[in-house]
């Protein structure tokens, strides 16, 4: 996409559930940046998820030379198998230079399910 550049995001999968997630990290955080807005996204998605209700929390924080600021979302979901649940976003606005680092978490009966960490710089 023109004008358009994806971040990477750095995933730590965390299976103390105990369920498949076809080789792939069930929670992520996607990152999008057009202009000066910075897209984000927490998604969970696992081939077969866990029965019970889940909860999340996505923590953002950017610090820059305009300062910094924070942003933390949470809720509860039911996972569907196969099924890329988008849990929250969040949208900043960014200028070149500053940081920005997430925290996603999802939260089973047992404790954590799955988590995702993010951080760059922007260009």
């Amino acid at each position: 996409m023109p004008g358009r550049l994806v971040l990477a995001a750095v995933l730590v999968p965390f299976l103390a559930f105990g369920f498949a997630a076809s080789g792939e990290d069930p929670a992520r955080i996607e990152a999008e940046l057009d202009g000066d807005t910075l897209l984000m996204r927490g998604i969970f998605e696992a081939a077969d998820p866990p029965s019970a209700e889940l909860s999340y929390t996505l923590d953002v924080r950017k610090r820059g030379a305009s300062g910094t600021s924070s942003t933390r979302q949470g809720g509860v979901f039911t996972p569907a198998a196969d099924r890329a649940d988008t849990l929250s976003t969040v949208r900043l606005g960014v200028q070149p230079g500053d940081t920005v680092e997430a925290r996603l978490e999802v939260i089973g009966p047992a404790g954590l399910v799955a988590g995702a960490d993010f951080r760059d710089t922007i260009r």
